[in-house]
């Protein structure tokens, strides 16, 4: 089970991959992971397609020669593809300077955000860089999205992002300034200056102070 998560994992981050490389980042403990690959290859695609008749070719995970590739189907859902998308169409809106539309993509794509991203491979070499990626482009989003609600006047909304960010990034900054700016608009002085004792406080365990700009908020 737990080589069949960590098979679907690298395949969702890296979609197409040669067979050797899986069985070399997978097993690297071994000189030929080829055949735990096959056995695990065979789980893998049962579990995607249980009912498969057998000697029809797999649909979803394709095995073509040496390339292993997961399709990007209507009919496979992923929500690490489905968040990159939707932060893909943000950012697209971003540049031709509708915002509104962002906005929309950016409100489609924070319930996305279910915790730390590839459980099942907290020590793999080739999942920490993917990581990493996921949740400071989550972050950023969700602060940016923070900023477009407080320009709507969609303050609660606004502070809710805030706080989706810090699920992913607990020292952004600018995600708890987001959060500070959210409970002022609302007159709430006493939640920004809690909002800010916890911004302090994160800050705190890297060695770091709040930003002049960020303290500034407060009156």
């Amino acid at each position: 089970g737990q080589f069949i998560a960590l098979l679907l994992g690298y395949l969702v981050v890296h979609r197409q991959s040669r067979r050797e490389v899986v069985a070399a980042e997978l097993w690297p403990e071994l000189d030929d992971g080829g055949r735990n690959l096959r056995v695990t290859l065979s789980y893998l695609q049962r579990a995607l397609q249980p009912d498969r008749p057998a000697g029809d070719p797999p649909y979803f995970l394709r095995a073509d020669g040496p390339w292993l590739t997961l399709v990007h189907d209507d009919w496979l859902s992923v929500d690490l593809w489905e968040l990159d998308g939707l932060l893909d169409d943000a950012e697209a809106h971003e540049r031709r300077g509708a915002p509104a539309r962002a906005l929309s993509a950016y409100r489609a794509a924070l319930p996305l955000w279910r915790g730390e991203p590839l459980v099942d491979a907290p020590y793999a070499a080739w999942a920490e860089p993917a990581r990493a990626r996921l949740r400071s482009r989550y972050a950023g989003a969700a602060v940016r999205a923070g900023e477009l609600l407080l320009a709507a006047g969609a303050v609660t909304e606004a502070r809710q992002a805030g706080g989706s960010a810090l699920t992913a990034d607990p020292y952004s900054e600018l995600a708890h300034r987001v959060v500070v700016r959210a409970y002022l608009e609302d007159e709430d002085v006493g939640g920004a200056r809690r909002a800010l004792a916890a911004c302090r406080a994160a800050l705190a365990t890297l060695g770091l102070e709040p930003e002049h700009a960020t303290v500034a908020l407060l009156p």
